[in-house]
């Protein structure tokens, strides 16, 4: 029998920003595809993405531009994915877990 008042384990490391932008997704083959961050922290981002060929495991790197900052490219893995059933564009929602922390200030930028 399942406790159902247990809630999850919250495993991010740092607040999250509900700041929505377009991105650029890199997979380890090397393949580039469009994406938007719905939201980001320190330490990770939740992605929409339009490819399938993606899994938890795998090595990304996501191209951003925050703020008035330059492009930035952050490299992480993939920790989960979920399918979205609600759109025509977008495949899948995709959390990805920074190699690196991205400081709080850009966020604000």
């Amino acid at each position: 029998m399942s406790d159902l008042s247990v809630t999850p384990v919250e495993r991010r490391s740092g607040e999250r920003r509900p700041l929505q932008f377009v991105a650029v997704l890199h997979r380890a083959d090397g393949a580039a595809t469009p994406s938007f961050v719905r939201n980001v922290s320190e330490s990770g981002a939740l992605l929409l993405v339009r490819t399938r060929r993606v899994a938890v495991g795998d090595a990304v790197r996501v191209e951003v531009q925050l703020g008035s900052a330059a492009q930035q490219s952050l490299k992480g893995r993939i920790v989960r994915i979920e399918p979205v059933d609600d759109s025509l564009y977008w495949a899948k929602r995709v959390a990805v877990r920074f190699d690196e922390r991205l400081p709080v200030a850009q966020l604000d930028s």
